[in-house]
């Protein structure tokens, strides 16, 4: 179970002023039907290695964990 400091710091992602956190690509969290993460790329960008698609999912991981804190 999703705890609900975790639940509002990923509804954090929504928020307007958080669009443009990252290069590339938009982060959303949903909670129904069932908790996840939706990323939708900009258009014309496309992950060029396993090392950016890395990179991009610590970016998120990271900016959750300090919305947590």
């Amino acid at each position: 179970m999703l705890s609900p400091r975790f639940i509002a710091a990923a509804e954090s992602l929504n928020r307007e002023e958080n669009k443009v956190i990252f290069a590339g690509f938009h982060v959303t969290f949903h909670l129904e039907p069932t908790p996840g993460f939706v990323v939708k790329t900009r258009p014309n960008w496309e992950i060029q290695s396993e090392t950016q698609a890395r990179t991009a999912l610590e970016q998120i991981i990271w900016e959750i964990n300090r919305q947590i804190n």
